[in-house]
């Protein structure tokens, strides 16, 4: 990936994780990472020998709720999120993802960044969300 100009110059801006996306501008995103990630859909690990260890988003996620990372990111006051109290609740987030990979395919499977969030998007001056992330490029 070669980053040749920052956002501000071309009129654009960071992604604000406190700022509430649209309908359209979230289809407009989940549009731009099937882009992004349609090379390595249900590519076999042969495919792609580079990456050292595959981890999944569930494993990751999982590992991210575990007592001592949640108690590093949420309960120290200068790491928390500045997001209201009701979903920090980390019982929730467990139920949450379990419930969201419930039925879900082990073959539907791609390479992503591991690092994909709003603050990882910035966003064009006709309010359409840009993420910078070269998986599958």
């Amino acid at each position: 990936m070669v980053i040749l100009d920052g956002p501000k110059p071309t009129g654009c801006s960071f992604g604000d994780p406190l700022a509430a996306w649209s309908v359209d501008r979230v289809h407009l995103g989940r549009k731009e990472l099937a882009i992004l990630h349609a090379k390595t859909w249900a590519a076999m690990r042969e495919d792609f020998p580079w990456p050292k260890e595959a981890l999944s988003l569930r494993e990751v996620s999982l590992s991210m709720f575990g007592p001592e990372p949640w108690t590093g990111r949420v309960d120290d006051p200068a790491a928390k999120p500045a997001v209201p109290e009701y979903p920090i609740d980390r019982d929730r987030f467990i139920r949450a993802t379990k419930t969201l990979w419930a039925k879900s395919k082990e073959k539907l499977r791609c390479i992503v960044c591991r690092d994909s969030h709003i603050g990882n998007t910035f966003i064009t001056p006709a309010g359409e969300p840009v993420r910078y992330d070269g998986a599958g490029q």
